[in-house]
């Protein structure tokens, strides 16, 4: 799962780890705001551990839970 991973999502990765290096970070919670609850916990566990603090802080509160669900031990 983790090359599906890699290949199904390099490009938003790579799209949200250069918004928030270039603070875009409206950008960022755009781009949150159209993803499903399940992307977004795939999308956090494959970014690096700073870029995962600052996509935390940007997801909407309302959903958070719901992600937290998805997402594996080690990276919650």
């Amino acid at each position: 799962m983790p090359e599906l991973l890699e290949q199904e999502y390099t490009i938003p990765i790579n799209e949200l780890n250069t918004a928030i290096s270039d603070g875009m970070f409206v950008r960022v919670r755009n781009m949150l705001d159209s993803m499903a609850a399940n992307d977004i916990a795939l999308l956090l566990h494959a970014s690096p551990p700073k870029s995962r603090t600052v996509i935390w802080q940007l997801i909407d509160s309302s959903i958070q839970g719901e992600i937290l669900e998805e997402l594996s031990e080690e990276v919650s």
